[in-house]
């Protein structure tokens, strides 16, 4: 008799800690599922602005955004606070981000993902880890120490579906910060013409030609703006005629110089972008939009 109300108290016990694991189970998915993702207003703020309908000037893609107006959602399975939004891309587009770091933002990351769960990133960056470069590096610290950092985000995507997003892991984070995200289409040439400098996003990976017409003998002189890698001369065959090596630059000037020898049309290649240099140059400006213009000089 003992040992059957002892069982019936076990069986008891058992039932009713199975029954609240469940209850549990029952809240708790109802919670995840009370901030997926696609519940999340796009914030429109963070759509990047296309260069090439933009006025050249990278004020016009910053926006301000603020913590005290954040939305939860989920990174990487875990609630985190802040800003996203679904990215429609159309061709192959370069697209950066940018966020302005400053003490206090430890906790705030930000990038573009594959996936509305942002559990497959295309590239983050981590603004705590950032600081804590920076700071070394203000000792005397070496970029090459902090494989991860990275000030700002560049990446060429190709057509398809994504989703940008800025948040911090801390919900009690109130502050406001500025957003900086620009685009711009992938273009196997450019036209560029006398005194009108054209603005693009360099890359790593591929070369990019801008299509000249000179309509007699005389000097190229080369303005650029905010990249590294090599300028190269090429003929209207895309054949290599002069190359020289670009260092980053605050304004654009004029340090360039090709003698064209003959009419006709030419090609600027820039190649060889160089993203490592280009982390080390901390005008914003640099940070998005790249630039490149000339003026002709004809020959007396």
């Amino acid at each position: 008799m003992k040992k059957s109300k002892k069982i019936r108290r076990y069986v008891f016990i058992t039932g009713l800690v199975m029954m609240l694991i469940a209850v549990f189970s029952i809240f708790n998915n109802h919670a995840v599922q009370q901030i997926e993702p696609n519940s999340v207003t796009n914030c429109d703020k963070m759509i990047p602005k296309d260069i090439q309908t933009w006025e050249s000037s990278y004020i016009e893609g910053t926006e301000r955004l603020s913590f005290t107006r954040k939305e939860t959602f989920l990174h990487d399975k875990k609630k985190v606070y802040g800003f996203m939004t679904e990215l429609e891309i159309d061709e192959p587009t370069m697209v950066t981000q940018y966020v302005a770091d400053n003490i206090g933002m430890e906790h705030v990351k930000f990038g573009i993902y594959r996936d509305r769960n942002l559990e497959k990133p295309i590239d983050e960056a981590d603004i705590g880890y950032n600081l804590k470069a920076w700071w070394d590096f203000e000792e005397g610290g070496n970029l090459e120490d902090y494989p991860d950092y990275k000030p700002y985000l560049r990446m060429a995507l190709d057509p398809g579906t994504y989703y940008a997003a800025v948040f911090t892991t801390d919900k009690d984070d109130t502050f406001p910060l500025t957003y900086t995200s620009w685009s711009c289409a992938i273009k196997d040439e450019i036209a560029l013409h006398d005194g009108k400098p054209e603005e693009f996003l360099g890359d790593a990976n591929t070369e990019t030609y801008f299509r000249l017409e000179i309509d007699s003998t005389g000097k190229i002189y080369m303005s650029h703006l905010g990249f590294a890698g090599k300028l190269t001369l090429c003929n209207n065959e895309k054949k290599a005629i002069s190359e020289e090596i670009m260092v980053p630059v605050e304004h654009r000037n004029m340090d360039i110089v090709f003698d064209v020898k003959k009419k006709g049309v030419y090609y600027l290649r820039v190649s060889d972008y160089s993203e490592e240099y280009s982390k080390k140059y901390t005008d914003t400006a640099t940070l998005f939009l790249n630039a490149i213009g000339y003026e002709f000089e004809e020959n007396k």
